[in-house]
């Protein structure tokens, strides 16, 4: 069984296509762990209209924040593998069963991932990045995980004991938990894109200095150089660069343009929801 995690903070209307994205699976022994992060819009109301079994609903009475939420989901999980939502992106219809086929054949793999499909629901934006070339690797023992978070899957079992979500990182705490939990095991990137990531939507160009000054802070403190370097240049560019592109322009420096398959496959995924909503 794959035990979906998906953390959730007024998450309507979009969090309908999340949801109907995992009913289309092809892949059926999934469990969804949805944790309501204190919602004020009518979330609640509809997560308390599911009717599928596989829905765990876990409300928290006030907004803990996002890693509290991802951690708590990750204490209910009862699966041989986890995988994450968030709750305004969608999966492929066969995000799941081809993501288990390929850890079920490569039980040395601790971890797998692939690419990212941006899009918008209000503007025709999209784009790719992070695929990678399925060639299995060690995942290092300090420095940037080079794994995104969203669109993977690992063996529950294979996550280093006492790891956790760290509920005192504002953001980042995904791919801070990930470089604890498989330092030093074998990780795979595929170039399959089957995570629809509705980046566009929720960008914000103002969050980006913090951001990059936190990672400047976190260089300096385990004395990664080149990466104090490289994270202060994100800094500087972040404060008088970027807000003279602006935020779409910057999204796609990030990326590339979709081939014509993917954009296909994204359109194919996106049409079977909104014929099931």
């Amino acid at each position: 069984m794959v035990s979906v995690i998906m953390p959730v903070y007024n998450g309507m209307p979009y969090i309908r296509y999340s949801i109907q994205s995992l009913l289309i699976q092809t892949y059926s022994d999934w469990e969804c762990i949805i944790i309501n992060d204190g919602s004020t819009d009518n979330t609640q109301d509809f997560l308390d209209g599911l009717t599928d079994i596989r829905f765990v609903i876990y409300h928290f009475d006030r907004n803990r924040g996002r890693s509290s939420a991802r951690q708590k989901g990750l204490e209910l999980a009862r699966g041989k593998y986890i995988a994450m939502l968030d709750a305004d992106d969608i999966y492929h219809f066969e995000k799941l069963s081809r993501q288990v086929e390929m850890m079920e054949n490569n039980p040395e793999i601790s971890l797998l991932s692939g690419g990212l499909f941006s899009f918008s629901y209000e503007k025709n934006c999209t784009m790719v990045r992070g695929k990678g070339d399925s060639v299995i690797k060690k995942m290092p023992l300090s420095g940037r995980c080079p794994v995104t978070h969203a669109n993977s899957i690992f063996r529950a079992e294979d996550v280093e004991p006492g790891t956790h979500y760290d509920c005192s990182l504002e953001r980042g705490e995904d791919l801070d938990f990930l470089s604890k939990a498989f330092a030093g095991k074998n990780y795979m990137i595929t170039d399959d894109i089957l995570y629809y990531y509705s980046e566009f939507d929720s960008f914000s160009l103002s969050r980006l200095p913090r951001i990059y000054r936190r990672e400047v802070l976190i260089a300096c403190k385990n004395k990664k150089y080149k990466s104090v370097f490289k994270s202060g240049v994100r800094y500087l560019a972040s404060i008088f660069i970027f807000p003279l592109l602006g935020a779409e322009r910057v999204l796609k420096l990030r990326g590339k343009a979709p081939s014509s398959e993917e954009s296909a496959a994204f359109v194919d995924t996106l049409n079977k929801i909104k014929q099931e909503l």
